[in-house]
């Protein structure tokens, strides 16, 4: 089974698109999420019946619960390293993930 690691913007708009994230599993694949990402992903917008955008909370925490999402933090000095680098340039998450 391949690695694979999801930053915040990818795994709102596959949640988005899907409505939910469990079709992941359907995919055969390692997701690896960031802490910086189970910390940014908060909400998602959508359209209720009236055509008026909702906020709509992520429960992140659940999803790695579950073990769909697997954490993932920055380990060795070269990575932490690495990471306070991309972060002067991109969000947390993002870097972390890079």
């Amino acid at each position: 089974m391949d690695d694979h690691v999801i930053d915040c913007c990818s795994l709102i708009n596959l949640y988005a698109g899907w409505g939910g994230l469990t079709e992941l599993r359907d995919l055969r694949r390692k997701w690896h999420v960031c802490e910086a990402v189970l910390n940014e992903a908060e909400f998602t917008r959508e359209f209720g019946p009236d055509g008026v955008p909702l906020m709509i909370p992520l429960d992140m925490n659940a999803l790695t619960q579950l073990g769909l999402l697997l954490p993932a933090r920055p380990e060795t000095e070269q990575e932490i390293e690495d990471y306070v680098n991309f972060a002067t340039e991109v969000d947390d998450g993002e870097a972390q993930a890079l």
